[in-house]
């Protein structure tokens, strides 16, 4: 058991077109809303060729789309997801 909030568990599936995968150079695809993570900040959910992954952000910081694309270039490791088991990536600045 996780123990994670469950307010807005939902399960989606999407069709991703490999070609905008190849053009980013990698990336994750966003696959949930806003969950919230110890230490002051929140999370999302994010799927991409190497699996699942937990994308951690800062209070009052960037809200990430569900469906929406992180570039790898935007991603920085920070250990594992301690519910999860899932690694744990920092958003860092740029586009989005």
């Amino acid at each position: 058991r996780a123990g994670l909030p469950k307010e807005r568990v939902a399960l989606s599936f999407l069709l991703l077109d490999t070609a905008a995968e190849a053009e980013t150079g990698g990336g994750f695809r966003v696959v949930s809303g806003p969950l919230d993570l110890p230490g002051r900040c929140f999370g999302h959910y994010a799927c991409g060729e190497k699996g699942l992954i937990v994308v951690r952000c800062p209070r009052g910081g960037q809200t990430l789309e569900s469906g929406g694309w992180l570039p790898g270039s935007r991603l920085r490791p920070a250990g594992k997801d301690a519910h999860t088991g899932a690694p744990m990536v920092d958003l860092t600045a740029g586009d989005s």
